[in-house]
């Protein structure tokens, strides 16, 4: 029945209205603006359609009613600094516009990911190379490169004061931003603190409930490698929570991934104490309790 100690999901299908014709949706991050209920889609469409962002309006059913929930296409966004299969996560700002994060060293072909794209994509991570970037989109002008000083970026989320949280899964670093106001025309992002957290974080999200960051990601590399070997069939995952108004982990855990194998994102549920998590691997979701000792 929905209660704290089980919370109650239903997982259902999306009505897409109104998407152009002629352009593939291949989803990849999602990000949300609660205060437009818009919902920003980066979209892998190769050449039927480029790497874009795709921006949809959130239609929600009203109440007593049974209607599915659906989302009705409102516009894109495509720049020369979108490489085939580079973005990754997105966040809609408080300004409007939004930033997104890309993880690929080396991007795809136009038909799609290739073996040489990922050999290339490998090499520049063994050598250190700083080819990951954020970029941010204004509501108007172009888009422009926000930051260029990470090996890999992947994860991105607003707390509640309205800083920019951005990750670098190889540095297992957390650089926190200021965000420009909505009257701030110069559009300013200040660097003001840098967090180091004990695993590689591939996704940040914010619960407003409890003004925490949950990041998800994977364990250190030889401790990885060590599971995978006794189990070849799934693969772990580490959940990392910190609190957003102090900058300090509170928690730090490690999922085996036998029951979701691939974990790559989460999200609290509101007015409980239970996460979601999502997996790159494994068609499911997978639901746990999160259990605090402060």
């Amino acid at each position: 029945e929905g209660s704290d100690l089980y919370p109650l999901v239903r997982v259902e299908a999306v009505e897409v209205k109104g998407f152009p014709g002629g352009v593939a949706f291949h989803p990849h991050g999602v990000g949300f603006n609660p205060q437009t209920r818009e919902i920003y889609v980066v979209n892998h469409a190769y050449d039927e359609g480029g790497e874009r962002v795709d921006i949809f309006i959130l239609q929600d059913p009203e109440e007593g009613s049974t209607d599915a929930i659906a989302v009705t296409y409102s516009r894109s966004v495509q720049s020369p600094l979108f490489h085939y299969g580079t973005l990754d996560n997105i966040q809609p700002l408080h300004s409007g516009g939004f930033v997104v994060s890309t993880s690929r060293a080396w991007p795809d072909t136009p038909t799609g990911r290739s073996l040489v794209s990922e050999v290339l994509h490998a090499v520049k991570l063994l050598l250190f190379q700083k080819e990951a970037k954020v970029i941010f989109c204004p509501n108007s002008g172009d888009c422009n490169i926000l930051i260029d000083t990470m090996y890999l970026a992947q994860g991105l989320a607003l707390d509640g004061e309205g800083n920019l949280w951005v990750n670098d899964v190889i540095s297992k670093t957390i650089d926190i931003y200021t965000t420009p106001s909505k009257t701030d025309e110069s559009n300013t992002f200040t660097k003001v603190e840098t967090l180091h957290v004990p695993h590689c974080v591939t996704s940040i999200r914010y619960s407003y409930e409890t003004q925490e960051m949950l990041l998800v990601g994977t364990p250190r590399l030889i401790d990885t490698l060590e599971w995978q070997y006794h189990n070849s069939q799934s693969s772990p995952s580490s959940t990392i929570i910190a609190h957003a108004g102090t900058k300090r982990i509170t928690k730090s855990l490690v999922l085996k991934g036998d029951q979701l194998s691939g974990i790559s994102t989460a999200v609290m549920v509101p007015g409980s104490s239970w996460a979601i998590y999502g997996s790159w691997a494994d068609k499911g979701i997978l639901l746990c309790e999160l259990i605090r000792y402060y």
